[in-house]
């Protein structure tokens, strides 16, 4: 882009910016300096960030398999059951009383390892942070210029309006 002051006009102008999308930057000479009606060229800057065209990455869960849990239920209260059933027989004989309380332990043990170890949900994993990617669309960035007059006074300049266009 490019100023071209009026006759006898001799100074700097600065630029502020402004309307940049998310993710965007908008950057612009701090002043330019004009000097008599010559034109004084300068550079307006918009850096977009990340890119859209893949989408951002999820970690993939893995579930623990029920069919498992499932069949270990089973287990614990057939047994359970057969123990209620045959109650009496274990009744008289302590070995066999010891052999069906270890059976329903070991079973409940394994029932409670299996079903906690789905739980938890804690990971020592970084996570990588995520880029904000400007969004597609047109955006209309505002350059202000700001300038005084040789008496002191602020001229009163008209903004520069440009569209950016994210693809």
């Amino acid at each position: 882009m490019q100023l071209t002051p009026g006759p006898g006009y001799s100074g700097s102008v600065s630029f502020a910016c402004s309307g940049a999308p998310l993710g965007a930057t908008c950057h612009v000479p701090s002043s330019v300096s004009l000097a008599n009606g010559a034109p004084s060229p300068f550079t307006v800057t918009v850096a977009t960030s990340g890119s859209a065209s893949l989408p951002p990455s999820v970690p993939v869960q893995i579930k623990p398999f029920d069919g498992l849990r499932l069949l270990l239920s089973l287990i614990l209260v057939a047994g359970l059951l057969l123990i209620m059933r045959y109650r009496r027989r274990f009744e008289h004989t302590a070995h066999a009383r010891r052999m069906a309380l270890n059976i329903a332990l070991v079973a409940l043990l394994s029932y409670a390892t299996l079903s906690v170890g789905a739980c938890g949900g804690g990971s020592t994993a970084a996570i990588a942070p995520q880029t904000i990617i400007t969004p597609t669309g047109t955006s209309t960035i505002v350059i202000t210029p700001t300038a005084m007059s040789s008496t002191g006074q602020p001229l009163q300049l008209q903004p520069i309006q440009l569209t950016l266009t994210v693809k």
